[in-house]
């Protein structure tokens, strides 16, 4: 019996991984070829909650060779701690992750993170169109159907380029 958990447990762990596998290419692919001096990325969120997106993010970013720096928010009350990171390390660009719990598109305090990044030049992005009312500049991936999303107003007060067919919002 002990067998037969192990096996379904490493069955649903594997099913899980592949929940996100590739979720983040086409993201990093579009900041690369319209944002190429952005190399540094960050991502905010709780660690261990999105595992599995992390472990994409990270294998994404290398692949259109980012770096990435994870800063762990565990609860509300680490999201100050989380500005206060971000500002020292200025990342180029954040990564968010949409199922987040503290972070994610329904985190009470995602607007006001966002924010803060944004009053020190520093873009939001995902791969979710709800991040854009949030605050959020870029989204592609498989919850935009595939279509860049881009804030058409963010992208133009940070001068950022869009790559031509952009929806803007």
């Amino acid at each position: 019996m002990k067998s037969v958990r192990t096996l379904l447990t490493g069955l649903l762990l594997i099913g899980s991984c592949s929940l996100f596998a590739g979720d983040y290419d086409s993201l990093f692919k579009t900041v690369k070829a319209n944002w190429p001096n952005r190399k540094m990325a960050a991502v905010v969120c709780d660690l261990e909650m999105s595992r599995f997106a992390v472990a994409d993010l990270a294998a994404a970013a290398h692949a259109a060779g980012i770096s990435l720096q994870a800063v762990n928010v565990k609860a509300d009350k680490d999201v100050d701690a989380a500005k206060t990171s971000i500002y020292n390390m200025r990342p180029d660009f954040i990564v968010m992750v949409d199922s987040d719990p503290v972070l994610g598109i329904h985190g009470k305090l995602t607007k006001s993170f966002i924010s803060s990044a944004l009053n020190i030049g520093v873009p939001s992005v995902s791969t979710h169109g709800d991040f854009l009312k949030v605050g959020g500049v870029l989204a592609v991936g498989p919850k935009t159907e595939g279509k860049v999303l881009a804030s058409g107003r963010l992208t133009k007060s940070l001068r950022l380029k869009v790559p031509e067919g952009t929806t803007l919002q």
